[in-house]
Formats: structure tokens, C-alpha cells, sequence
């Protein structure tokens, strides 16, 4: 058995690619890889969902494989389980689904934000009662601070900011630097950081 390549339109337009294994009449199962890796990583695993009467659609998440890179180079999480939706959208029924680290954060983030949208959840789950609670012990890393700070150009001055948070145990994910007034004499950075200001 030999998969179809499907094309999807993502979140803000963007292209996305998937293959798809198995009979447009089964019960879909979405597959998203993790970061770095393409749709072809699940191909033994959607050949073998087919095999047991599963339509499986492995994707391409924006800038992997053959889908489309972010011209506004939007690679957020929310970004991915938008595209997430948008796919779900086109299957024709709510599909069960599977992923792997960076598709296992977008899976968890579609299922928070659209839980209608899922096999099973409506019928095996007590989401409406306590929506979080399956996402509990993960929260905490899905929240992202994002502050700005300033730093007068003197040596070392941005490493001991930046040292502030390391050894802390602050995850940064983000870091731009922007000259003021197109002077030398101080920058300000727009930063990201991994959790709350109170934990």
C-alpha cells in the first residue's frame, strides 16, 4: 500500500503537505512529527494504521519536509496547533491524535483549544468539568513571559544580565536586540522566557 500525497491550507494560509494511507472512508488518524524530522517518520506507523482499517495522514508541520516555511516566521505553538486545526477542519471527522515532541505539544495545545473537534473526547472524557486537568504537570512550561530590558553599552553589561537568568534556571526562547535612537550608547531586548514570574 501506497500513500497519496494531499496538500492542506494551515493557519494564515500557509501550505502544508501530508501523506495519507488507507481508504477516505476510515476514521482519520492525524500524525505529527517532532521538530527536525518530516511526515516520513511516521511512515511505518501509517502504513500499519491503514493495514487496521485507519485513515492515517502523517503531516509535514510548517518549515518541515515539503510544507511551507513561515514567510512572517511564526514558529510558534500556537502557530503549529492552529495548522493542527485547520487540518482537522478538511478530515471530515474528528480524528484521533499522535504525536511526537514537538507534534505531541501541538496534539496536546489543538486538544486543549478544540476538544469538540477530537475522537473520543467527547464521549470519554470529563473535559467540560476540569478542561486542564490532563494537561496538568505540563502547564507550566506552556507559559511564556516575554518583558523588555535595557543595557547601557559598557563591557560585559548584556553577559551579566544574561547570567542573571542562567543561573537561575530561566529557560530563554527568545532574545532580540534593538539599538536605541541608532545610538551605541544602550540596547534594549525584547525577551522570552520559558513559565510565570512567580514560579
Amino acid at each position: 500500500m501506497n500513500p497519496r500525497l494531499v496538500r492542506f491550507e494551515g493557519f494564515e494560509g500557509i501550505h502544508l503537505v501530508a501523506d495519507v494511507w488507507g481508504d477516505d472512508r476510515d476514521w482519520p488518524v492525524l500524525l505529527m512529527h517532532g521538530g527536525g524530522q518530516t511526515r516520513h517518520a511516521w511512515g511505518s506507523t501509517a502504513a500499519a494504521l491503514a493495514r487496521n482499517g485507519w485513515r492515517a495522514v502523517s503531516l509535514d508541520l510548517r518549515g518541515h519536509g515539503d510544507s511551507e516555511w513561515a514567510l512572517n516566521a511564526d514558529y510558534s505553538f500556537t502557530a503549529y496547533s492552529a495548522d493542527c486545526l485547520a487540518v482537522i477542519d478538511r478530515l471530515g471527522r474528528p480524528p484521533v491524535l499522535v504525536g511526537a515532541s514537538l507534534g505531541g505539544v501541538t496534539a496536546l495545545l489543538g486538544q486543549a483549544a478544540h476538544p469538540s473537534a477530537l475522537a473520543g473526547v467527547h464521549d470519554h472524557s470529563d473535559y467540560r468539568e476540569d478542561p486542564w486537568r490532563r494537561l496538568a504537570g505540563t502547564a507550566r512550561w506552556l507559559v511564556v513571559t516575554t518583558f523588555v530590558f535595557r543595557v547601557r553599552n559598557v563591557p560585559a553589561a548584556l553577559y551579566k544580565a544574561l547570567g542573571g537568568f542562567a543561573t537561575n534556571g530561566v529557560n530563554m526562547s527568545k532574545l532580540e536586540s534593538y539599538m536605541l535612537d541608532g545610538q551605541f550608547t544602550a540596547t534594549q531586548f525584547l525577551c522570552d522566557v520559558d513559565g510565570h514570574p512567580e514560579q
